[in-house]
């Protein structure tokens, strides 16, 4: 009988399970102690693998030729160097999941109908591009990849149903908000979120400080001997399990064994709470995040599926559930839920992002499978590595893009407006910085300041204003003034000497104030006119000026000056200076 594989390289644990035609997904046991195994790799024999818990023991006589943690490396073209050869860390994925495939096959009797791997849901076209390049060289072309989120809610989520995964691994932790299809589709709302140094390894260091703290003993062992480095070790492998211990006990015992050092160090459950409170803030946080780019609230999702191994610890549920204010879903066995929705979608489900073509496979069901799409005689290569410099690759939902365009375009906008308002602003200023920059008329020699501003009243009647030629209107008489009219786009500024002035504008020098006449002296008027069109500018040609004859008032009711800017008129007789 045919069954389907799904495989689940993590960057901590890596996971198997089966389906078979009928019946729920399985899980396959990988390790001698458990289903899963350490996703540690031991290659220091050419030709020889080595995997899991015996490549750990290994790690502590000779790390040099053991890797772990290689996952996240995926995409990066700087080798690692294990045993004096060079590897990627697609590579040493892919010779992972090449294991995991012979074990399976091993137990199951036969290869499996069809495999799908998963991958991290903010991964982008670069990253499985190069992943399914390595599977093929590693003879894996069989294998389709999917994104972990929707894998995990395979089980869970039907047609219709909204959900958001919190995954809390080993090394990582995503969020991820999904909405399920049907015949298996999935599409993910917002951009998924990622913590990609936070997980369970941080709880275990916490744990190991906590020991540490509690036996100083422990810091003054040399950390070259050998027997130090394998005490270490074993030190850490207690400090793991009373983690996954806690999930269920509420306090645990840790036995110390080192060189001179034979005791051990009691944990409470709510100690350990204290230890991991801000990390678990932190996941849920990003959880908060990823519904934000979704733009759904919690009360509109149908549930939160917690995966992962650390989702066993009471504190993540509690800390979700009261952020949130709604039930979450806890999977019976979270380490391997991920591994066990891949195995469901290889046996019916359709696959988002195919790895590579899938062959035509015999299949012994009437269960609907993909249809197989023939390869390539000549494959197009995979996509270039993106530039340090670029916008990263990775999954970025359209939403987000085209809000951030459309503030772009917005910015461009108000910026063009903003420049637009000061430009017609600084034109509009032009006339008002044109008339004040007209001097105003020296006072007489001799003649004393005032020391009040003059007191304005009312002008004697004089003759009726003058009209120039260019359409305004001049009285004289009148102090300095400045006025504006508008026939289509042309304006029209004038300004007026004033008739009490000892200076005419072009005029010629001023007579000395003894010898002068009573009769007022003339006015001039100056005419500006100019374009306000953006295309032309202010004419260069020389403004116009129009003499207007003097009038004369009667010599017995003189006109008091009506400008605060205009000198007094010289006496008639030379004053006299105070001592």
């Amino acid at each position: 009988m045919g069954y389907w594989l799904g495989i689940d390289v993590g960057s901590t644990v890596t996971a198997a399970a089966v389906c078979k035609a009928a019946g729920p997904a399985e899980p396959v046991a990988l390790g001698s102690n458990s289903v899963v195994v350490p996703s540690v790799v031991d290659l220091g024999e050419p030709g020889r693998l080595v995997v899991g818990e015996a490549a750990q023991q290994r790690a502590v006589t000779d790390p040099d030729r053991v890797v772990r943690a290689f996952t996240g490396r995926i995409g990066d073209e700087v080798p690692l160097v294990i045993g004096g050869q060079a590897y990627t860390a697609a590579q040493l994925t892919a010779m992972l999941a090449g294991w995991v495939v012979d074990q399976v096959t091993a137990q199951q009797g036969g290869p499996a109908d069809g495999i799908v791997m998963t991958h991290p849901a903010t991964w982008g076209d670069y990253k499985r591009s190069v992943l399914a390049a390595a599977l093929a060289a590693a003879g894996l072309a069989q294998v389709r990849l999917c994104p972990e989120p929707e894998a995990a809610a395979a089980g869970y989520a039907g047609p219709g149903r909204t959900l958001a995964v919190y995954d809390l691994g080993g090394t990582t932790f995503d969020a991820t908000v999904i909405r399920a299809g049907g015949a298996g589709a999935f599409t993910v709302l917002g951009s998924p979120q990622s913590l990609e140094h936070l997980g369970a390894a941080d709880f275990d260091d916490a744990v190991f400080g906590h020991v540490l703290a509690a036996v100083p003993g422990l810091a003054e062992l040399d950390a070259d001997d050998p027997a130090t480095l394998t005490a270490t070790a074993a030190l850490r492998r207690q400090c793991t399990k009373a983690t996954q211990a806690l999930s269920a006990d509420t306090e645990v015992t840790i036995p110390v064994t080192a060189p001179g050092i034979e005791t051990q160090v009691r944990l409470h459950r709510a100690e350990f709470d204290d230890m991991i409170r801000p990390q678990l803030l932190e996941t849920v946080q990003a959880l908060r995040r990823a519904l934000h780019t979704a733009q759904l609230d919690p009360h509109q999702l149908d549930t939160v599926l917690l995966v992962g191994g650390s989702c066993r610890i009471p504190l993540v549920a509690q800390l979700v559930s009261a952020d949130l204010d709604q039930p979450v879903t806890i999977d019976p066995d979270p380490t391997t839920a991920i591994a066990r929705g891949a195995a469901t979608l290889a046996r019916g489900s359709a696959v988002a992002h195919p790895a590579v073509a899938h062959p035509a496979a015999t299949h012994t069901d009437d269960t609907p499978q993909p249809q197989p799409t023939q390869p390539p005689s000549d494959p197009a290569p995979p996509p270039q590595r993106p530039s340090l410099t670029a916008i990263p690759l990775d999954v970025e939902a359209a939403e987000a893009q085209g809000r951030r365009t459309n503030s772009r375009r917005v910015t461009r906008i108000a910026l063009a407006s903003a420049l637009a308002l000061l430009t017609a602003a600084g034109v509009g200023s032009v006339p008002f910085l044109i008339a004040r920059s007209e001097p105003n008329p020296a006072a007489n020699a001799g003649t004393p300041a005032l020391t009040t501003p003059p007191v304005p009243s009312t002008p004697a009647p004089g003759p009726p204003p003058v009209a120039d030629p260019a359409g305004t209107v001049a009285s004289a008489g009148t102090g300095s003034e400045v006025n504006s009219g508008t026939a289509g786009s042309h304006g029209v500024i004038r300004t007026t000497s004033p008739a009490a002035s000892n200076h005419v504008a072009g005029g010629p020098a001023k007579p000395d104030p003894a010898a002068a006449p009573a009769a007022p002296a003339p006015s001039w008027v100056t005419t500006y006119t100019w374009t306000t069109s953006w295309s032309n500018p202010p004419p260069t040609t020389p403004p116009t000026t129009t003499p207007v004859a003097p009038t004369t008032t009667p010599p017995t009711q003189p006109s008091p000056p009506t400008s605060t800017t205009t000198a007094p008129a010289p006496p008639t007789s030379p004053p006299k200076h105070r001592k």
